[in-house]
């Protein structure tokens, strides 16, 4: 927004320009070459209609009546330059080009043909060339607006951005009361990373101009890098109040709502900025992961689907459906999308560590020890990778390598609850029931908030037929987490074993209405026949 907002202010620089010429006549300053004085009547006609076109926006006629101009006099400068203005609106930037070309063949002190083909040097990519223009207009006149903010625009193009901010300090001094130049600047700087002074900018920038939805707009996202989020929220709405259309604002106020965990309200300004910008991809990535947040998975897919059709190229957003995928237990799927992810990104330790616990879900385990291996190569002190291999060794029951990286991982983060919770898993499921124990009553006191490190010591409890602790850490469990239906399964089973026909009854039935595993599914459907609950 703000680079074609910047390309039609100089254009109308321009055209004002072009219109000024066709108006001085025979008074134009042309060199020797350049045959225009005096004007034939014909020619005349043609360049005053085809500056009337232009003033319409009715560039095609504007360049029929060029034409026409160029017929009646070859030489004409006016027609050369007016026929490049029409083909630069059209962003028919070569044509455009040639034709500034052929003016200042004809009159190299023409300024005017200097400033509109640097602008479409810079258009067509060839900032050197563009650079070249501006610089000759400037060594001649050191005090030529357009030239210095032209070169600034290009110097940013270039990466030069010490350069860039140098020209919009002189064009400053030149003209302090232009609020363009104050909010061209603040753009720099925020490219290289001086957030304060973009703010001051654009500061500047409404003070001069309050009634512009822009500023408010980028001084929003200047105050979001900065971590200020009420302001930016004030300037994201200060920017929907001036120009109620405009999407960006609306994604914006979205994006600090999501984070405050205010999905309601930001979903209603993502919808409002896919109706106002149906192609505008960010909306649907924004609202997919607030539809993912809110665990409404197909919606997310749905989302995180429509951005990949105008993004394709992005690899968050394969990763991000995937992720969604897991959570649904369609691991296939997931795997899909992290490898078009890791196509896009091959260097991302993240997506190896998920797809390969994508494959440990399908019992492939040796895929998924190559992929946590790979996620480790790019990082390696990325501890979930080594929790994962080492669960994944455990799995091949190659116990020795499960415990190295157990105890690498227990190096990095020797505070990470999930590190003795799967390590404790492993355990169980060698039939290490003590050493089990000791790592998931670890796993409880440094996070004893989460309910499956006290599933899995209830459940180790039962193995060691210690019933009264297992139904503590089972109702713990349930406490923390009453949508585990595991935990009524497992507590019910233990109601059962110690002859609590009622509160067997009633956690069975319970863990029947909570997701569970088919298997678990179908053996509490047993038990309640056995209890007599149901035939």
């Amino acid at each position: 927004m703000k680079f074609a907002i910047k390309k039609r202010r100089v254009l109308g620089l321009w055209i004002l320009l072009v219109v000024f010429l066709i108006g001085c006549g025979n008074n134009l300053n042309s060199s020797p070459t350049a045959t225009v004085a005096p004007l034939q009547s014909v020619e005349n006609d043609f360049v005053k209609q085809g500056g009337d076109y232009l003033m319409q926006n009715d560039f095609d006629r504007a360049i029929a009546a060029y034409n026409q101009a160029l017929n009646a006099d070859p030489q004409s400068i006016l027609a050369y330059y007016g026929r490049g203005q029409a083909y630069a609106a059209k962003n028919d930037y070569e044509r455009a080009a040639a034709d500034f070309s052929s003016v200042l063949a004809l009159d190299p002190t023409f300024t005017p043909a200097y400033l509109a083909r640097a602008s479409v040097y810079a258009s067509l990519g060839k900032n050197e060339m563009a650079l070249n223009d501006y610089n000759h207009v400037i060594e001649t006149q050191p005090e030529n607006l357009i030239a210095i903010l032209g070169r600034a625009l290009v110097y940013d193009a270039l990466q030069e951005y010490e350069l860039s901010i140098a020209d919009y300090d002189y064009s400053i001094k030149l003209a302090p009361g232009n609020a363009s130049i104050f909010y061209n600047r603040a753009g720099v700087y925020l490219k290289m990373g001086k957030i304060d002074q973009a703010i001051a900018d654009y500061t500047e920038t409404i003070r001069l101009q309050p009634n512009s939805a822009l500023p408010y707009y980028y001084r929003g996202r200047a105050y979001l890098q900065n971590k200020d989020d009420n302001s930016a929220l004030a300037d994201f709405s200060k920017a929907i109040e001036i120009e109620p259309r405009f999407a960006e604002a609306y994604q914006g106020r979205a994006l600090i709502n999501f984070s405050r965990q205010k999905y309601d309200e930001s979903l209603e300004d993502l919808n409002r900025a896919i109706e106002l910008a149906p192609q505008n991809p960010i909306s649907y990535f924004y609202r997919g992961s607030i539809f993912a947040s809110k665990n409404e998975n197909q919606a997310a897919i749905e989302d995180f689907s429509r951005y990949i059709l105008l993004s394709p190229q992005d690899s968050q957003a394969y990763f991000n459906r995937g992720v969604i995928y897991d959570r649904l237990g369609q691991f296939e799927r997931s795997i899909q999308d992290y490898s078009q992810a890791l196509s896009l990104s091959p260097n991302s330790p993240a997506v190896f560590n998920n797809r390969g616990n994508a494959y440990f879900q399908l019992g492939e385990v040796e895929k998924a020890l190559a992929d946590f291996s790979a996620a480790l190569e790019i990082d390696p002190r990325y501890v979930l990778a080594y929790i994962n291999r080492g669960r994944s060794y455990g799995a091949l029951k190659q116990y020795e390598l499960s415990d190295a990286d157990f105890a690498k991982a227990l190096e990095l983060e020797p505070e990470n609850f999930n590190i003795y919770y799967t390590r404790g898993l492993v355990k169980y499921e060698s039939g290490q029931l003590e050493a089990a124990l000791a790592d998931f009553g670890e796993s409880i006191r440094l996070r004893p908030d989460v309910a499956l490190p006290f599933l899995a010591r209830g459940l180790t409890y039962i193995r060691l037929e210690k019933y009264d602790l297992a139904l503590q850490d089972l109702t713990q469990a349930i406490e923390l987490d009453a949508t585990l239906g595991q935990a009524y399964y497992y507590r019910g089973l233990v109601y059962g074993l110690k002859d609590q026909r009622q509160e067997a009854i009633a956690d069975l039935q319970t863990s029947l209405t909570l997701p569970l595993d088919p298997a678990l599914r179908e053996q509490a459907e047993q038990m309640l026949v056995q209890l007599g609950a149901q035939e």
